[in-house]
């Protein structure tokens, strides 16, 4: 296991990793007897001889116990022996894995609850009720402050006004830490009606402390004490400069990076720094663990010496026991289990320093730090003093000098507390607990400024509600410029709109699940003007368009709904009938007059389509249009006033389509030849039927049944099922001749679409528009295949790009759509484009329409 130790003869700063282990046990030897003690002992305050009795009272060949510093919580004498700093034993034989093992059976056991596992997520927040640990009095800072002052407020005593008196003298100061204990002295009457006073302080208050001892009072020095914890902040910081070189910095760059990592490297973000280590030990522990348990495998598995682990192996790997039960087998023998994992731990840091290294990383320094912050969030005294021993040899190793000279001060200070403070401690008095959950207790000094940042800071500060201020540099206010040309162009296009559909700017504000690229502001698509397909293919065919016929048509195929929408001459047209007179005689009856037509055929749009992408559409005509009721009338009804507004009634129509067909059709018997046929197509209750006119008879014709509900689509089905050479198809919709497009190649007819009926006619024929298409020189690199699908091409360009109406991509009409078509036809319609193409979005292996994809 290697973690980014140098396992050469030295490292990258030429030492070996040896002098390493040396350096670290000399200075917990050497460094901690000459500097702690030498400054201890030489100190005023500890050489009279009751106290210098308490300090130098150690044994020299007392050893480190994790029993003793951990879980015996009601020891009563010794509670800090200075032999933990001056005479710590060597690393390698220290004496302690297998005690954390047990005693971490010993924190499962006390969590455990009726046979049942307390589970505790990390990120979920627990109940008081939900964490059974051991009764530990945990005094809250409003019971703390309510012994020390409130409650003497009661005997007509002033209380004290430490603020007012101190609030304007130096901080950081000798002569004001020494003033603020006088006033609390005096005032409190320290030693009178109250016994003892704690005063909470941080790391520079207590060093003032120190200093003042010899000077100060011995009233005042017996009855006042200040204490200082060691901050995990400050115990990472440590962590960092031990291990950060070894692998540590190699792994915090794997999960964090740029400004995150350095702030992790250099431990100023307490949250992040102590997440990284707590995770990295866990993971780096299990590692350990399941290494431990394959080099067993490998080497002892048939040593009857390791029978234990032998035991736990085979629980982890029994599939049929579930968590649970595993755990609750294992805790049988954990105990023996902790003594074999020791032994074969142990044969392997002698076999490689690497795993010695990081072992010391588990089982001390890391594990201090973890233990510590236990002990401050759960109140457990001893394991707090515990800690305290060993940061103290931390920092030592790491050269922090000045928790290096204070925290023997403190531990020397714990030595002559009185029995009774010492008591009050033991029962969790040195924390107090402001959430009132457990596992949530804070250092007295850590609460107090915890109240301070949220019950002053927050108000002192002004709350900035909009964004956070920023230095006017030039980068930033170039940006703000930036940004408000940008808000201004928002803002503009937002007036503009509003202008444009009639709304107040302050209601204008849309939520609409689609972008307003492709939708407007009721979500529905954008109904531009009429599709300039017509103009473009007349700019660049010609030849295609004529307004005089070369060929008289034997077949016209003509789009009814058109004629729907005439409007009728209420001067002269009464009733329904003349109405229905008058477009027979406009529109059916000149064709008949032609002798060389032989067919005429009518078709409609289904009047009760089935669900239809044209449902948006419409829903939108019936939303701007007024609601107007159905009327049911016959041909001899009049006729109403407003056409048009008749119309937007889909049931007023329906039945229109209906009487306009019967009639058609009875007309027709008259003025028809005998060798003409007339045809309506969907103009019926099932708009499925055709019926046709033969020899003066009205029939049922069954070639042109068809489930096709659009009235543009059907005249095709119409023009494919005549038998007649030559077709003219009536249609103004520019739909009708592209959807048209791929159909010409195949039908042996002349195929022609009138697109106006007024006097400067239109007329398009389509077997010139397709050969005009495939001789189109811009179009002449495309393959073979999609040169012979070239009117295909130009259908799926028109569908693609919104049809007639409907644009689907806002300010791009078919202009922009056909030029960018023309000069990159090869890209957008191959299908043998390279997979991984620029342009491609399609990178699957299926490249059918992988260029419209692209385009």
């Amino acid at each position: 296991m290697n973690y980014g130790l140098p396992t050469s003869e030295g490292d990258n700063d030429g030492i070996c990793t040896s002098d390493i282990e040396k350096n670290m046990e000399n200075c917990l030897t050497n460094t901690v007897m000459d500097q702690s003690l030498r400054e201890i002992l030489s100190d005023p305050y500890y050489l009279s001889d009751e106290n210098f009795s308490k300090v130098s009272k150690f044994s020299p060949d007392e050893h480190i116990n994790y029993e003793l510093y951990l879980f015996n919580t009601r020891r009563e004498a010794d509670l800090v022996d200075l032999a933990a700093i001056s005479f710590a034993t060597d690393f390698r034989k220290y004496n302690g894995f297998h005690k954390i093992m047990s005693s971490i059976a010993a924190i499962f056991t006390e969590v455990m609850k009726d046979s049942e596992i307390q589970q505790f997520a990390r990120n979920i927040k627990r109940k008081p009720e939900d964490l059974h640990f051991s009764n530990q009095s945990i005094i809250s800072l409003e019971n703390s402050v309510n012994k020390v002052t409130l409650e003497h407020s009661n005997n007509n005593r002033q209380e004290s006004n430490l603020k007012k008196n101190v609030q304007y003298e130096q901080c950081d100061n000798k002569d004001t830490v020494k003033y603020s204990l006088e006033i609390l002295h005096q005032n409190l009457n320290v030693g009178q009606d109250i016994n003892h006073l704690v005063v909470v302080g941080d790391g520079k208050t207590y060093d003032l402390l120190v200093k003042l001892k010899g000077n100060m009072d011995q009233d005042l020095i017996g009855s006042s004490f200040s204490r200082r914890l060691a901050h995990t902040k400050k115990l990472s910081g440590m962590l960092m400069k031990l291990y950060l070189d070894a692998g540590l910095k190699d792994f915090i760059e794997i999960f964090h990076q740029g400004a995150t990592a350095n702030s992790v490297i250099q431990a100023v973000n307490f949250d992040k720094t102590q997440n990284f280590l707590l995770q990295f030990w866990e993971s780096l522990f299990r590692f350990q663990i399941e290494t431990v348990i394959k080099y067993f495998h490998f080497n002892h598995e048939q040593n009857d010496h390791f029978i234990h682990i032998k035991r736990v192996s085979d629980i982890l790997s029994d599939d049929t026991l579930s968590p649970l039960e595993k755990i609750q087998k294992e805790m049988q023998f954990f105990q023996k289990f902790s003594f074999e994992y020791e032994e074969l731990l142990g044969q392997l840091c002698e076999e490689n320093e690497n795993w010695r290294f990081w072992n010391t990383f588990l089982s001390h320094h890391c594990f201090t730090y973890i233990a510590y912050f236990i002990a401050i969030r759960s109140g457990n005294w001893e394991l707090r003093n515990f800690c305290i021993k060993e940061v103290t040899k931390i920092t030592q190793i790491t050269e922090s000098k000045y928790y290096a000279r204070l925290l023997p001060y403190h531990i020397a200070d714990l030595k002559n507390f009185p029995a009774g403070v010492i008591k009050k401690f033991e029962e969790g008095a040195f924390v107090v607990n402001i959430s009132g959950r457990n596992i949530h207790s804070q250092g007295l000094d850590e609460a107090h400024e915890s109240c301070i940042n949220r019950e002053v800071k927050d108000i002192i500060k002004p709350k900035n509600t909009g964004f956070s201020f920023k230095p006017q540099t030039v980068s930033y206010v170039k940006k703000e410029l930036k940004d408000q040309r940008l808000e201004n162009s928002l803002l503009r296009k937002q007036i503009s709109w509003s202008k444009n559909q009639n709304i107040p700017l302050s209601d204008f504000q849309q939520f609409i699940a689609l972008p307003k690229a492709i939708v407007d502001s009721d979500g529905l698509p954008y109904k531009g003007d009429k599709s300039k397909t017509l103009k473009i293919f007349r700019s660049r065919y010609p030849d295609s368009f004529t307004n005089i016929l070369t060929e008289t048509p034997q077949c016209v195929v003509i789009d009814g709904m058109f004629f729907v929408h005439t409007k009728p001459l209420l001067s002269s047209h009464k009733t329904f009938t003349d109405y229905i007179i008058y477009l027979y005689k406009k529109c059916i009856l000149p064709y008949f007059d032609n002798n060389n037509t032989v067919e005429v055929h009518l078709v409609f749009d289904d009047q009760s389509p089935p669900l239809s992408p044209k449902d948006i559409e419409r829903n939108r005509r019936d939303l701007k249009n007024e609601n107007t009721s159905g009327v049911s009338f016959t041909k001899s009804s009049k006729l109403p006033s407003d056409w048009l507004k008749f119309l937007t009634n889909r049931n007023n129509k329906k039945q229109l389509v209906l009487l306009i067909s019967e009639q058609f059709l009875l007309l027709s018997q008259n003025d028809i030849k005998l060798n003409q046929t007339f045809v309506v197509g969907g103009g019926f209750d099932n708009s499925s039927l055709s019926k046709c006119v033969v020899q003066n008879e009205i029939r049922v014709i069954k070639n042109f049944q068809t489930n096709i509900s659009e009235g543009d689509s059907r005249v095709w089905l119409h023009t494919e099922k005549t038998l007649c050479d030559t077709v003219l198809i009536y249609s103004p919709d520019n739909d009708t001749y592209n959807i048209g497009l791929p159909f010409i190649q195949t039908l042996d007819k002349q195929v022609f679409v009138q697109l106006t009926f007024k006097k400067d006619v239109i007329y398009l024929n389509m077997n010139k528009l397709t050969h005009s298409m495939k001789n189109d020189p811009d179009l002449q690199y495309l393959s073979n295949d999609n040169h012979d699908n070239i009117p295909s091409i130009f259908q799926m360009l028109y569908i693609v790009t919104g049809c007639d109406y409907v644009s689907f991509f806002r300010d791009h009409d078919k202009t922009s759509f056909y030029q960018i078509f023309f000069k990159y036809p090869d890209c957008i319609t191959s299908n043998n484009i390279v997979k991984g193409w620029l342009g491609i979005l399609s990178d699957s292996d299926n490249t059918e329409n992988a260029g419209f994809l692209a385009f």
